[in-house]
């Protein structure tokens, strides 16, 4: 079987889109962190952040009062796909007092996803 010009060039075509666009699958992480179904509270002294723990980097976002959260990645470039432990900090007040008793601080938390762009990512603090 031999390919013809117009298939070969549709097949570097193809490519070249591929290149172009990316298939990093990178894109912002949308979502929510909730305490037993609603919005993780703290008082306006406190913080509530997130953190996606990949193989060579970590991305952070703060988490909103209604519990949203988006992370943009470096730069605003997105999290590229793949596998994660997410962090959970709560700290009320800032820094001192962890409302999550550090189970779900970078070294212990059992939480693991695998990321997709355009996945919603909602986390209950109370069943991770």
């Amino acid at each position: 079987m031999s390919l013809s010009l117009p298939r070969v060039s549709s097949l570097f075509l193809l490519m070249g889109c591929i290149l172009v666009c990316g298939c990093s699958g990178a894109g912002a992480v949308k979502g929510k962190v909730l305490k037993g179904g609603q919005p993780i509270k703290v008082s306006d002294k406190g913080m509530v952040q997130i953190r996606f723990i990949g193989e060579t980097n970590t991305y952070s976002a703060p988490v909103g009062a209604d519990g949203s959260f988006s992370a943009m990645g470096n730069e605003d470039q997105g999290i590229p796909a793949g596998k994660y432990k997410i962090a959970i900090l709560a700290f009320d007040p800032y820094p001192t007092r962890d409302i999550l008793g550090g189970k779900l601080n970078e070294q212990r938390t059992p939480i693991s996803r695998d990321i997709k762009s355009g996945e919603e990512i909602v986390i209950d603090v109370d069943k991770p």
